[in-house]
């Protein structure tokens, strides 16, 4: 069987690190610089899912392309309207190359100035879940989110 790759897209500070420790359990993770690849026992009932992020800076300068093809899952990670705006653009230019991927959206930083999620949902279209990835209460909803489109 395939692993299963997840990439979180998004600007950079949204939170996108944080949103894959809570994932993988980390409480603390190690900066990679601008993509980052971890293999995870499991999302849900998904083994050894590999996740990474991307910017959408990094898209647009067509670097770390090779890490896109057989992506499964798209996560665009936002916090405000001027980062989904961007990241919507990556999103596109990302699908050009994997048509096929499931999308969806997670309107980050509830805890604090985070966007509505309803207005991020309301932009991309897509189906969005607010949280803070630094709340481990929402580690469980957040893959049962996740869970959906794998």
């Amino acid at each position: 069987m395939k692993m299963k790759k997840i990439l979180f897209l998004g600007e950079e500070e949204v939170g996108k690190r944080t949103i894959i420790n809570l994932i993988i359990g980390n409480k603390t993770f190690p900066g990679f610089g601008p993509i980052t690849v971890k293999k995870v026992g499991n999302v849900g009932t998904h083994r050894n899912v590999i996740l990474y992020s991307l910017t959408p800076k990094l898209v647009q300068e067509r670097q770390k392309m090779d890490e896109i093809p057989g992506t499964s899952l798209i996560v665009a990670v936002v916090t405000s309207i001027r980062n989904c705006v961007s990241t919507k653009k990556a999103m596109d230019e990302i699908l050009k190359q994997i048509p096929n991927a499931q999308i969806c959206v997670i309107a980050n930083k509830q805890d604090g100035d985070g966007m509505d999620p309803t207005a991020a949902m309301k932009l991309f279209n897509l189906a969005t879940i607010g949280m803070s990835g630094k709340e481990e209460e929402h580690k469980e909803t957040l893959i049962e989110f996740l869970n959906e489109f794998l």
